[in-house]
């Protein structure tokens, strides 16, 4: 779990982890806002320092933000929270978050996903989107992990 950029609160603080140790998350949630301009990456380096829930990936111009959390109302609140600082950040920063970009990824079991409501996580006072799909690092990841419909944008434009 932590080699593919998710942190759950199960894990301990340690580099290396046993491998009798599993974590059950319901739910994990990625926020994509890709191709950002160059500049943002001057100041991009700090960005993981204002959240306290979740876990910031940055690579190149691609940022991504993760959380995960047994309870859904529970990961909401403390995405939100983050958002809410990273927007703070961003203004403090001088640096602004193109909204139309950023979109909400709930990933996790096809019955978890299908039987639990939509995320509604605010971004500068407007909605984001939940997707069924985005993409990331170019790769398509879809909200069970299947890779089905990267495999079909592979076929379709390879």
């Amino acid at each position: 779990m932590n080699s593919s950029g998710f942190r759950t609160t199960c894990l301990t603080g340690n580099k290396q982890y046993p491998s009798t140790v599993t974590c059950r998350v319901s739910y994990v949630v990625v926020l994509v806002s890709p191709k950002v301009p160059v500049l943002f990456l001057l100041f991009i380096n700090d960005l993981p320092t204002a959240t306290e829930h979740s876990f910031i990936n940055l690579f190149a111009d691609d940022t991504s933000m993760h959380g995960a959390e047994r309870d859904l109302d529970s990961l909401e609140v403390l995405l939100q929270q983050d958002i809410a600082n990273i927007c703070r950040w961003f203004y403090d920063n001088k640096l602004i978050v193109n909204t139309r970009k950023t979109c909400v990824l709930k990933v996790g079991s096809r019955h978890k996903v299908n039987t639990s409501r939509e995320l509604r996580l605010h971004l500068n006072g407007n909605i984001l989107d939940q997707v069924d799909s985005a993409l990331y690092l170019g790769c398509t990841i879809d909200q069970y992990i299947l890779w089905e419909t990267n495999n079909l944008h592979l076929c379709v434009c390879g």
